[in-house]
């Protein structure tokens, strides 16, 4: 890929020549570039997946709490902590569906302190996932300008922590292609909650 065929050119220069302290910053501060480059490309066609009219993207039944126990272990993040997990099965692409989960994870673990509190939760009524963090929260006026693509909280989300504002963007367009809502709230544990949630109705139980 371009990303690792860069990085490859970069680390082989570093080993080869003696790098000044400026250059070799320089020189990782451009693999970082890089690689935010390639995760906004990859994000831009995402959102070009979805906004397609007509276009039909395929769909599996999905077991909830795989999908949250393989992701939780990709990221790897020891402030995660799966408090709850009951299971329930969404109908839904499952390439998305790793997707806006892990970019709700990752905008966690990027902002949250100390921990970050995953549940699985159903009822008769609703299946949700819900994940928590410590963090700065999300103002009440900015929690739906949030979801809107590019848009940035900047006393709260600045240059060190990178993204282009799309993350939670693309997680909304994904659940609300599985007919789901996606609503942000205030954390019990101070910072923000994010919650996915689906009707029972549109979406089986896994018994």
């Amino acid at each position: 890929s371009t990303q690792s065929r860069s990085s490859a050119a970069s680390d082989v220069y570093k080993r080869q020549t003696q790098v000044p302290g400026d250059l070799h910053s320089l020189l990782q501060d451009m693999d970082v570039d890089i690689e935010e480059f390639i995760k906004l490309t990859e994000e831009l066609l995402t959102i070009s997946r979805l906004s397609l009219t007509g276009e039909n993207v395929p769909t599996s039944d999905l077991s909830i709490l795989n999908l949250v126990t393989e992701t939780l272990n990709r990221i790897d993040c020891d402030k995660l902590v799966l408090i709850k997990a009951s299971d329930f099965s969404l109908n839904a692409n499952q390439t998305l569906m790793e997707r806006a989960l892990a970019n709700i994870v990752n905008n966690a673990v990027k902002y949250a302190h100390k921990k970050i509190h995953i549940s699985i939760l159903k009822n008769q009524r609703m299946n949700r996932i819900r994940i928590e963090d410590d963090g700065p929260g999300i103002p009440e006026n900015e929690r739906l300008l949030i979801l809107k693509p590019f848009y940035r909280i900047d006393k709260s989300r600045n240059r060190n922590t990178g993204g282009f504002g799309l993350g939670l963007a693309i997680a909304n367009m994904v659940v609300k292609h599985t007919k789901g809502q996606l609503q942000i709230t205030n954390s019990q544990l101070g910072g923000a909650c994010i919650e996915l949630s689906w009707s029972t109705n549109e979406q089986s139980a896994v018994n």
